[in-house]
């Protein structure tokens, strides 16, 4: 195995602890920032996430074509941790701010905010997840990587959720400033996270192409490719279902389990569950193979998000005890599904000679965004359906339909992803094979050169 600079693995990690401080906080508070301080309506909130899906898969694969075709002295996926953090920062801010409107300019607002903030997200995350291929070329190196990538971003995920809400009660919890003051702390500390990414790593596996490229050639490689829609399924099984303790965990505390003042603790404390998972994959993705253990990590959530049914109002120990063992499932996962990016690349480079790694990575990050999209986006249909009103007492079919969300919905989302990992073809020998092949290939391709 490739030993890389500890240094240069912190420094990668630095890069997705940055994108958590914005991804998080939106995936976290937002919908409820919408529906409790901005006063949108629950169901339009859903359909502005639903909507802005339908732009990213325009705009996934485009970033992604273009991260591939990028040629600076910095690489082709660095210069992205350096120009774009600064405009991700202030659209972040954009979003949770409250200009006096009326309802329709309100919606209007949160239209154009939300998705240039999810097309900048694209810009910086896509080139961002295609680096380890471009940093190594060792498989078990890549794994690495990914794993500090998840450690830095769990870790990112309890800043937000340990000084967001308290922020946010300094100000009197009712007005929207605690969260504008909030996300502001959080994203000039993402600045200095993507800036200390880009100082720190650097890209040393180029590939001199077969072919000239060709976006409308390289885009069909890639949706031909049996692994990379594997990936799509996976990612969205896991961001979308998987992930709505943190959709719905807002109203959850408030409604079901009756203590608000409990929601900056239990989402600490699932993100430490998650973080905790991370940790303990640099062990077991030594261990075993990657596939099996993201379809052992599906089943393991599964389980605990059933458990949760159990929990009692006001139990708090019990709460945070099950919610930090249902989050391991995802810290195991989400750094098994990042490294799968670089397996998929080798797959496709050795099937087409077309070395698209950027482009392979959109499929995961456009799964991230289309899994909150779809989930954020069904809290607020379910909520509606089920009876909600903001800041009431809920009906007993309301509280029900929302404990269901935090209990049901995340099985599923576990299940589909073990189910998806089991038919991802590379195993780690498969790996290890399509590695020293392609290394043959790129050999022969430089002794024709000369």
């Amino acid at each position: 195995m490739q030993n890389l600079r500890l240094s240069e693995k912190i420094g990668y990690g630095l890069g997705d602890f940055a994108s958590n401080l914005i991804f998080n906080s939106v995936n976290t508070y937002l919908m409820f920032f919408y529906t409790e301080k901005f006063g949108l309506a629950a169901a339009a909130a859903s359909t502005l996430l639903f909507v802005a899906r339908f732009w990213d898969a325009l705009v996934d694969p485009v970033v992604g074509t273009i991260c591939d075709r990028t040629q600076t002295r910095w690489g082709k996926f660095r210069p992205y941790l350096l120009f774009v953090p600064v405009p991700i920062a202030v659209v972040a801010l954009l979003a949770y701010s409250t200009p006096d409107l009326a309802s329709g300019g309100k919606l209007v607002w949160a239209y154009v905010t939300y998705i240039s903030l999810m097309t900048l997200y694209s810009a910086i995350n896509i080139p961002y997840g295609a680096m380890p291929a471009a940093i190594t070329s060792d498989p078990l190196a890549r794994a690495q990587l990914t794993t500090y990538r998840m450690i830095f971003a769990f870790g990112g995920g309890i800043i937000v959720n340990l000084v967001t809400l308290p922020i946010v009660h300094w100000f009197g919890g009712d007005s929207a400033r605690g969260y504008q003051l909030a996300i502001t702390f959080l994203a000039l500390l993402a600045i200095i996270g993507y800036w200390a990414c880009f100082g720190l790593t650097k890209e040393r596996v180029t590939h001199q192409p077969e072919h000239k490229p060709e976006i409308r050639r390289d885009l069909s490689t890639v949706f031909a490719s049996r692994p990379w829609w594997i990936l799509l399924i996976m990612g969205g099984a896991m961001f979308s279902f998987s992930l709505f303790p943190f959709y719905c965990g807002m109203y959850y505390i408030k409604y079901v389990f009756l203590d608000e003042s409990a929601a900056s603790t239990f989402f600490t404390v699932a993100t430490c569950g998650m973080l905790f998972g991370a940790v303990l994959n640099m062990t077991l993705v030594q261990l075993f193979d990657r596939r099996r253990l993201a379809i052992a990590a599906g089943i393991w959530g599964a389980v605990f998000s059933m458990t949760l049914s159990f929990v009692a109002p006001g139990h708090a120990l019990a709460l945070n005890v099950n919610i930090f063992l249902e989050l391991i499932a995802i810290g195991v996962g989400a750094p098994v599904l990042w490294a799968m990016v670089g397996d998929c690349a080798d797959y496709v480079e050795l099937s087409s000679g077309r070395r698209v790694v950027a482009l392979t990575a959109s499929s995961v990050s456009f799964a991230m965004k289309l899994g909150s999209g779809i989930g954020g986006g069904l809290v607020g249909y379910a909520l509606t359906h089920y009876g909600y009103v903001p800041n009431a007492v809920q009906s007993e079919v309301a509280k029900a339909g929302i404990e269901s969300m935090m209990t049901l919905f995340p099985a599923l989302g576990y299940l589909c992803f073990s189910l998806a990992a089991a038919c991802f073809p590379i195993t780690r020998e498969v790996s290890n094979r399509l590695e020293a092949q392609l290394q043959a290939m790129r050999n022969d391709r430089k002794f024709a050169a000369k």
